[in-house]
């Protein structure tokens, strides 16, 4: 009976036992945490563009950095890695000193599962013109935290070099591009019209010739300038009344500066000049522009 109640014991013990392992909570994953990473594998250039130069090959580097840490499975996604490109090409651009609108256009090659990217820049002054000596030699990302699933939160580093004998050209296309700016005439200035408060419409014309007509509680605006020609041109607006009251408006802008303006009544409310129902037109408005 003993060797009976030490074997009926034993198991009691073993079941308590593994019950008693089941209900211990387990502790969740630490938060992600790579600082430490980050200060063994984060590469020099992050901090010192220049740290992987090669004094054989004289050139400039740029860091760019993605806009906004985003979070992504397993790696960054294609958009922080571009935005991280483009904010390097605009380094660049700062370091020129000029104006430039640097667009990318990526041929993704996947070779052995290896992504790779073949870039073309387009750097802007105001004219468009072919940079491909710009190269990617590096890129890296860490995440510093994850959100509340555990999906890594990515900030992206790219590096860009270019040869200095490149960066000479580019200085001296800049610097002849800026001479040709300030030689040429300026540009001519940009009028438009803008009607509005409409009852029952009106008709533009310029040089006598209809251009265009918009309706009862419209508003419309309407770009002058393609039908100007070299000299004296007249602009005439007039206003029409079919039935009832009528109302106008208008605002005509020299290169978004209002030139002239105009209101009279408001539209499904009450009529211009208290209870007048002339018919035809009943308002015209007429100005002038040189143009050289």
């Amino acid at each position: 009976m003993s060797r009976q109640f030490f074997s009926a014991f034993f198991v009691f013990a073993g079941v308590w036992a593994l019950s008693a392992c089941a209900s211990v909570p387990h502790p969740k994953p630490a938060p992600l945490g790579m600082s430490s990473v980050k200060a063994a594998d984060e590469p020099c250039w992050v901090s010192v563009p220049d740290c992987i130069a090669d004094p054989a090959k004289p050139a400039l580097y740029f860091v760019g950095q993605s806009d906004a840490p985003r979070p992504s499975w397993g790696r960054p996604t294609r958009d922080s890695l571009h935005s991280a490109q483009h904010d390097a090409e605009q380094q660049y651009a700062r370091y020129l000193g000029v104006e430039i609108k640097s667009s990318m256009y990526l041929q993704s090659l996947f070779d052995s599962e290896q992504y790779q990217s073949q870039f073309e820049h387009t750097v802007t002054a105001h004219v468009d013109r072919q940079v491909s000596e710009l190269y990617k030699a590096d890129e890296y990302f860490v995440a510093h935290q994850q959100t509340s699933e555990g999906e890594p939160i990515w900030t992206v580093y790219v590096l860009i070099k270019i040869a200095e004998k490149h960066v000479k050209k580019h200085r001296l296309a800049v610097t002849e591009e800026a001479k040709v700016r300030a030689a040429a005439p300026p540009p001519p200035d940009e009028w438009v019209a803008s009607v509005f408060n409409l009852d029952d419409g009106v008709s533009l014309y310029v040089n006598g010739t209809k251009i265009n007509q918009c309706g009862f509680s419209q508003s419309c605006e309407i770009k002058l300038n393609p039908h100007f020609k070299k000299g004296r041109n007249t602009v005439r607006l007039d206003y029409v009344n079919r039935l009832f009251l009528w109302t106008y408006g208008y605002e005509i802008f020299k290169n978004e500066e209002i030139m002239y303006r105009g209101r009279c009544g408001q539209v499904w409310l009450f009529g211009c000049g208290d209870w007048d129902t002339r018919r035809g037109i009943v308002h015209t408005f007429e100005f002038t522009v040189e143009m050289p």
